[in-house]
């Protein structure tokens, strides 16, 4: 298992499985932390686990909505898609597995 940190540590990413159809990640972000825009070339399916009661996603940071409290779900960025990830709450980061 390989891992990373980004942004002072306050993203922490940990590779979880990689094959040559897909890689899954886990990710950390701490609380008060902007995940900037950013795009990849593959389809992303972004599962968010727990944590970040205030958090929001979207394409970009004018559009970001806050995720459900009761339900956090699944997100699907499209290949070059824009998407931003912001999570306000103190003291509480957000967990997320990405694919």
């Amino acid at each position: 298992m390989k891992s990373n940190a980004y942004n002072d540590g306050k993203i922490k990413v940990a590779e979880l499985l990689r094959s040559p159809a897909f890689t899954v990640r886990l990710f950390y972000v701490e609380a008060d932390v902007l995940f900037e825009q950013h795009a990849t070339t593959a389809r992303e399916l972004v599962h968010v686990l727990g944590g970040g009661l205030e958090a929001k996603m979207g394409p970009i940071l004018e559009w970001i909505k806050a995720l459900p409290e009761d339900d956090k779900g699944l997100y699907e960025f499209l290949p070059t898609a824009p998407q931003v990830i912001q999570v306000y709450t103190e003291g509480q980061g957000l967990i997320m597995a990405k694919a």
